[in-house]
């Protein structure tokens, strides 16, 4: 919860920063604005003590359709 997703053009934070989306209190995020993701963009999920980034880029935001189904969620403090 209250963490914030941002999307790069590379991977671990390399690259660009594209986008930046905000998380709420229950642990969601969602944008209204379309993201452009081109070749693919490498998501992090921050929080205030820890950074997760993805190893792989994506070309999508249906994140759950990985995430808690054949992949792990995603945690960050």
């Amino acid at each position: 919860p209250n963490a914030i997703i941002k999307l790069f053009t590379g991977p671990n934070g390399t690259g660009t920063l594209k986008y930046t989306i905000q998380v709420d209190a229950k642990g969601n995020f969602f944008t209204t604005e379309p993201i452009d993701f081109g070749s693919g963009l490498y998501p992090a999920a921050m929080g205030t003590q820890t950074t997760k980034y993805m190893g792989s880029n994506i070309s999508m935001g249906q994140c759950n359709s990985c995430h808690g189904v054949s992949t792990e969620k995603m945690w960050t403090r």
